[in-house]
């Protein structure tokens, strides 16, 4: 009887099917500032619900606050390499790459499903161990959600610009000067110029000489004729003419 008094039954506990995700593979473009109206406003409480107090398909609490610093940190190192969106239906569907935080030459693919009207995530995937399945949470997915959170700021796009978004201006012409000339002592030079640069550590009476010339001449053209170097210096030197000489 006493083991009948304690027998009950708790409520059934219902868990949902999870939620299967067609992420779409083409008609992406790369966002930009036109794309801007057709996203909804997207508010920071809106990610923190998502990846904190999770209350999306499966209903289940994550408390993954560390996520949305280090994305944050991933956000504002440029990390965020590129974005790309898609309306399709009563959905918006993002997918970003992501660098990793610690290896330079190791991204990851995250991809965002937001709803067209609230703005609110509804499903999210990574390629890293900690953003898989239909709901991942990982730093990766924080920091696009982040991005796009500025975007619709209007704080423009935190996105690391390659080098070759900038217009080149190498091959462009320079503009004339019509000016009148500078003075050589004007112009600013690179290494400025101090007792020690004509430094010379031979002796004053060693200084000078009117035979070092033909000293150095002599060893140039005895080195070359030894060694069949041909050293640069010997051109400088005069050929000899044997009819006028002799």
């Amino acid at each position: 009887m006493k083991l009948r008094a304690y027998d009950f039954q708790n409520e059934p506990v219902i868990i949902p099917e999870p939620l299967e995700v067609d992420w779409p593979t083409r008609g992406f473009q790369q966002l930009q500032v036109v794309h801007r109206e057709e996203i909804p406003e997207i508010c920071i409480e809106q990610i923190d619900m998502y990846f904190v107090h999770r209350l999306s398909g499966d209903k289940q609490s994550t408390g993954d606050v560390k996520a949305i610093e280090k994305g944050r940190l991933l956000l504002e190192r440029d990390r965020v390499l590129t974005t790309s969106y898609l309306m399709q239906g009563n959905a918006l569907f993002f997918t970003g790459i992501v660098g990793a935080a610690m290896k330079t030459r190791v991204t990851y693919n995250s991809k965002l499903k937001l709803d067209k009207y609230s703005g609110d995530i509804v499903n999210s995937h990574c390629e890293c161990p900690a953003g898989r399945g239909h709901h991942g949470t990982c730093k990766h997915l924080a920091a696009v959600a982040l991005l796009l959170l500025t975007f619709t700021e209007g704080k423009g796009l935190y996105i690391k610009r390659s080098c070759t978004e900038n217009l080149q201006t190498f091959h462009k012409p320079k503009h004339s000067y019509s000016g009148s000339p500078f003075k050589a002592e004007i112009l600013s030079r690179k290494r400025k110029l101090n007792d020690g640069f004509f430094y010379d550590p031979r002796p004053m009476h060693l200084r000078n000489l009117a035979s070092y010339p033909d000293r150095v001449r002599n060893m140039v053209i005895n080195y070359c004729s030894g060694t069949s170097e041909n050293l640069t210096y010997r051109y400088l030197i005069e050929r000899a003419d044997i009819q006028v000489n002799h």
